[in-house]
């Protein structure tokens, strides 16, 4: 299938699946699903579940190191659904939506951003700055939802923080401060520092093509 957008992608995906599987595990080309991972999903998947959608977090590794703070860990991915359960919205950085309840799991997948190198983490992120930074022209002017603030769920607190970035001055370089300072990125050493960098610098390419794109 043509590649267009993350969102349209996996629910093309997901209506390819036969309906006699019950349960869906969508895993990334760099994500290694852990024993652990393993072991427990099998334990679900025998049980007689309520669940609709399983979140999971995952281990960032970068240069054979664990980034546990740089990242903003924990950061919750669902990955473990029931079939015709959930759909999947937004372009980039999508959002799943559960037609049922949702929990999370106790361990880890394996994430390596940088199996294909330095380089291409970069490539990847040209691409991701632009559909970003569309993104942020839609949802930049959307109100603030406050109350989700309150909520357990820390995927809508992260789209909270993420929506009120879009409105700070000076953002690539407070989301810097936030995470090697305040998130305690400093703790991953040398490794840590040149994560929160490249973040930064992230950043400041969806900036740049945010305002690109207003001038039209």
């Amino acid at each position: 299938r043509k590649f267009d957008n993350y969102a349209s992608q996996r629910n093309a995906a997901l209506k390819e699946v036969n309906n006699k599987s019950r349960w869906i595990l969508m895993v990334d080309a760099d994500e290694i699903v852990s024993e652990s991972l393993k072991i427990e999903i099998k334990n679900i998947i025998k049980s007689n579940s309520a669940v609709s959608m399983f979140r999971v977090r995952r281990k960032d590794m970068f240069q054979g190191k664990w980034l546990k703070h740089s990242t903003g860990y924990p950061t919750w991915f669902p990955r473990l659904f029931k079939n015709g359960k959930v759909i999947v919205e937004r372009e980039i950085n999508e959002e799943y939506k559960s037609l049922g309840p949702v929990s999370n799991l106790s361990n880890h997948l394996i994430h390596y951003p940088f199996n294909k190198g330095i380089y291409w983490w970069f490539h990847k992120h040209n691409i991701y700055s632009e559909m970003e930074a569309k993104k942020m022209k839609e949802e930049i002017n959307q109100p603030l939802e406050f109350f989700s603030l309150f909520t357990s769920d820390s995927l809508l607190r992260r789209k909270f923080f993420k929506r009120l970035s879009y409105k700070l001055p000076f953002r690539p370089q407070i989301i810097f401060l936030i995470f090697f300072i305040f998130r305690k990125g400093f703790l991953d050493g040398y490794y840590g520092y040149t994560f929160c960098r490249m973040r930064k610098i992230y950043e400041t390419m969806i900036d740049i093509k945010f305002k690109l794109i207003q001038r039209g």
